[in-house]
Formats: C-alpha cells, structure tokens, sequence
C-alpha cells in the first residue's frame, strides 16, 4: 500500500521565518567570530578537548575556519531537506486531515535543529579562540550538559508537537 505523502506548496509560518532569520544571525557569528579574531591567534589552537574539556590536541590556526565550513555545509543541506517534508518519517500516520500540519511540524523541527547547530558551531568556534588566546583552560563545564540538554528538549518537542491535535 503506497503512502499518503502529497507534495503541497505550504507558505511559512512566522515562526519559521524567525527561526530562518535567526539561523542566518547565528551563520553570521560563525563566520565573524574567526574573522575578526584570526590576526591575533597564535599559530596552534585546540582543536580536541577531552571529557574534562581540557585541551588535548592542537593544531594549525587555519583549523578556527572548519567549525565555519562545517557548519554552512550544514546550514545548508538542512535548509534544502526542509523543501521536502514529503519525505520525512513521521510518528503518525499522514492523511489529508493532519498533513499540512504534520508537514509544518516537520519543516519546524529541521529548522530548530539548524539554528541549534548553527549556535553550537559558533559557540565551539568562540570557545576554541578564548582557549587558544589564554593558551590554556578548558571548555565551561556546563557546555556539555546545556548540549544533551537542548539536544533531549529538541527530540521530545518534536515527538509532543508531532501527537497534538489541531
């Protein structure tokens, strides 16, 4: 049995505007962050923290520009994938009653985890050039918890949002 999945041209929502504005402020971070600091790196920046987020691998300062690269390739692909929500997996069952908003759901989840990305890339890249101008330190140590944190928030908003009713 073929499933239900029309290809429908639905606008924007206002909060998916925002949430692609925001994206593109956070791209923008990224991008500034090594611009203006890269004149004053030295020549070896970390590029590796251990799970104490100390320092343990260090390498030449043109590496502050692959948290940048990685996260526009990121930005992206995610931004592409949210022209198809047709080809998402969903928790429910598509039918013509909960498509649209099944589909706009899905097109919100892919954006909230590109601003999500999209903020954890810039805010790698701040701590990588605060660490490689002190010479030593180590990440926050609330960095990690806050990222599976907002990660487990990501995961159960979509699944709750994907459930409710009109």
């Amino acid at each position: 049995m073929e499933k239900y999945r029309p290809k429908l041209d639905l606008p924007l929502s206002e909060t998916e505007r925002m949430l692609d504005r925001t994206t593109l402020s956070a791209l923008a971070l990224l991008i500034l962050i090594p611009a203006f600091a890269y004149g004053n790196l030295p020549d070896q920046i970390p590029i590796h923290f251990n799970a104490k987020g100390e320092a343990d691998d260090w390498a030449n300062k043109l590496y502050i520009w692959l948290f940048p690269l990685i996260g526009l390739v990121t930005a992206a692909g995610l931004h592409l994938i949210t022209k198809f929500p047709h080809t998402y997996n969903y928790p429910q069952t598509i039918t013509p009653e909960n498509v649209e908003r099944q589909y706009r759901n899905g097109r919100t989840m892919i954006r909230l985890v590109n601003l999500f990305d999209s903020l954890l890339f810039a805010g790698l890249t701040y701590f990588i050039v605060r660490l490689a101008k002190q010479g030593e330190g180590q990440l926050p140590i609330w960095l990690m918890p806050l990222v599976l944190l907002a990660t487990f928030a990501l995961v159960a908003y979509s699944v709750y949002t994907a459930y409710q009713k009109e």
